[in-house]
């Protein structure tokens, strides 16, 4: 690719519009990876996207991003609160929902305080890695329904209260829960069909980074 093909493939006619396109591409994959349901194949095709983009860039101005390495984000500010979260099957169901929320809310401000394309791509990985062990974690026997719609989650309040309803059942973790599955809340039992789904997609579609 020369500067007039990587010109072409930016979208501008020449190089007076780098900056701005590069600023508009870094907002809009910020909008992206922030507000769409994360689904990996999904963001993979869409990294993929911007990488081809960032070496276009590379071509027309031939200025690579120089940042630092990026920062590891765990959990919460308390670790100690938070640690082993997605690793055991008999930690409390709400900690752990509450816990990969906060964690996935720090990646979310990550992503959207990210001064460059390598950075957002960095924190994007960890986002993915986050939610990987969350559907590892919270993968129940289920029954697969071919009928559920990955893309659509429901509300986190929602799901939040459904967990809430369990404990007032006795049940308090993901292994209480295999066992009297049968009282899931219907809001929970679709949204953990949604994350089986997804699963399985990852493991049939391969892995990211």
């Amino acid at each position: 690719m020369n500067v007039a093909e990587a010109l072409a493939f930016l979208g501008i006619s020449d190089l007076s519009e780098v900056e701005a396109r590069k600023s508009e591409l870094l907002f809009d994959a910020k909008q992206f990876f922030t507000k769409q349901p994360i689904i990996r194949q999904v963001f993979q095709h869409r990294i993929t996207k911007l990488k081809h983009q960032y070496e276009a860039l590379l071509i027309v101005t031939n200025e690579p991003e120089r940042i630092k390495e990026v920062e590891l984000r765990g959990g919460s500010q308390n670790e100690n609160e938070n640690e082993d979260w997605n690793e055991n099957h008999n930690h409390n169901l709400i900690d752990q929902f509450n816990a990969f929320h906060a964690e996935k809310n720090l990646l979310y401000g990550s992503i959207y305080s990210a001064k460059s394309i390598v950075e957002l791509i960095g924190y994007v990985g960890q986002l993915l890695q986050t939610y990987d062990s969350f559907l590892e974690l919270w993968d129940c026997p289920l029954e697969a329904d071919s009928n559920v719609i990955i893309g659509k989650e429901p509300d986190v309040m929602d799901v939040l209260n459904a967990i809430k309803q369990l404990e007032e059942l006795g049940i308090f973790t993901m292994g209480d829960l295999f066992e009297q599955i049968e009282c899931c809340p219907v809001v929970l039992k679709n949204e953990l069909l949604r994350m089986h789904a997804l699963k399985k997609r990852n493991e049939n579609g391969g892995c990211f980074l």
